[in-house]
């Protein structure tokens, strides 16, 4: 049926084909690989792109029966990118389907992205940089659990501090306090200790999201 869609170049296929170019837009860099290059996420998006199609509009299926608590902001912000995409399809009848059931198409569409969802940088990010002897084992964990949070965009070496948002340093040793001092007063700065503790890894991750929220409340998101 998928294949036929397709042949026939369809709504249906029509909108599957249109989507990776939607969420590409709305994400900065293309991950490697490219989801949408799986294989069986297009025979997903297909299977629900043709029901909605076929069956004129909404239907009776799993999703209807549970929603997700405590959306995060990935989550908020993939469901704007389909729900803009839906909205800028054809005004024609072919499309018509699509459109009149705009909301549960865009959760259905939304749950087969979930599992991909981390691969996409998303435009706000806290671009953080860490001041400190990034080569030395010893400061390893501290450089995967900041490259691990998919709100962070870590800043190199030789960026400039006046980039982050967020200096994280061994205050004392690596920075001079001249050119801190001379610094925007929005960067947020963190002390980090050669033996943190798991008290200071919440910290400083409490410290990211509230700076990562400021940007969401000062661009409206």
């Amino acid at each position: 049926m998928s294949r036929y869609l397709e042949a026939i170049n369809s709504p249906a296929a029509q909108l599957v084909a249109g989507l990776p170019e939607a969420v590409h837009d709305h994400s900065t860099g293309t991950p490697s690989p490219d989801p949408f290059d799986y294989p069986q996420l297009h025979a997903n998006l297909m299977r629900v792109a043709a029901s909605f199609y076929l069956m004129g509009g909404n239907f009776v299926k799993q999703s209807d029966f549970f929603k997700p608590s405590l959306p995060n902001y990935m989550q908020k912000h993939a469901r704007q990118t389909l729900s803009q995409y839906i909205d800028s399809l054809p005004d024609d009848p072919g499309f018509a389907a699509f459109k009149r059931a705009k909301r549960p198409l865009v959760e259905m569409l939304f749950y087969l992205l979930v599992p991909y969802l981390r691969q996409f940088q998303w435009q706000e990010t806290v671009k953080v940089k860490l001041v400190m002897e990034t080569t030395d084992t010893v400061n390893r964990n501290i450089i995967d659990f900041v490259r691990n949070l998919n709100v962070v965009e870590l800043l190199s070496d030789d960026a400039p501090l006046e980039d982050a948002d967020l200096l994280v340093t061994a205050l004392d040793d690596f920075v001079d306090p001249g050119a801190l001092a001379a610094l925007p007063a929005h960067i947020a700065k963190f002390n980090w200790y050669l033996d943190a503790t798991d008290g200071d890894y919440r910290s400083l991750f409490e410290t990211v999201y509230n700076l990562f929220h400021q940007k969401l409340i000062a661009t409206g998101n």
